[in-house]
């Protein structure tokens, strides 16, 4: 009979599962998930696969390497297993910071308006992005920085009906 065995990274970033037969039947991690049949099914036949995607996951993904990790194996990981940072914000979670940054884009632009009055727009661009780069490092965030400016300032540009 196999048995299974849950191997967490220290830094909670990927998840391994491990079979008695010596095969890693499965892995989660932050460019997606890996489930597949242990080396003794391969060579009964099976296929190496039997769920894999790649790309970043979210907590959708997270959910289903969990329910296949129990019904597959028997295994139950916690749902606190995985560090959350590790998956990528739902839509709802992306809006919010979103809006969060477009607050401090516009506390920004009044304070340089205000210490510099209306100069050189080069200038005023460089310091929106500027502060896009910065809102990353403060939130973990990776918007693109002339990406968010460009739709700052048509969000502003809409509020004045230009």
């Amino acid at each position: 009979m196999i048995t299974y065995e849950v191997q967490t990274s220290e830094s909670k970033v990927a998840i391994w599962v491990h079979a008695s037969d010596g095969s890693t039947v499965g892995r989660f991690g932050k460019m997606g998930i890996d489930i597949h049949n242990t080396v003794t099914e391969q060579l009964a036949g099976k296929p190496e696969c039997r769920l894999c995607t790649h790309g970043h996951v979210s907590e959708t993904e997270w959910t289903l390497f969990r329910e296949k990790a129990l019904e597959f194996w028997g295994v139950n990981i916690p749902k606190d297993a995985i560090d959350p940072k590790t998956l990528k914000n739902s839509e709802q979670q992306i809006q919010v910071m979103v809006e969060k940054l477009f607050d401090q884009l516009t506390q920004a632009d009044i304070n340089y308006t205000d210490e510099n009055g209306i100069t050189e727009l080069s200038d005023w661009d460089e310091m929106l992005e500027c502060e896009v780069k910065h809102f990353n490092i403060n939130n973990d965030t990776q918007f693109d920085a002339r990406e968010m400016r460009i739709q700052y300032i048509e969000k502003q540009e809409s509020k004045l009906s230009y």
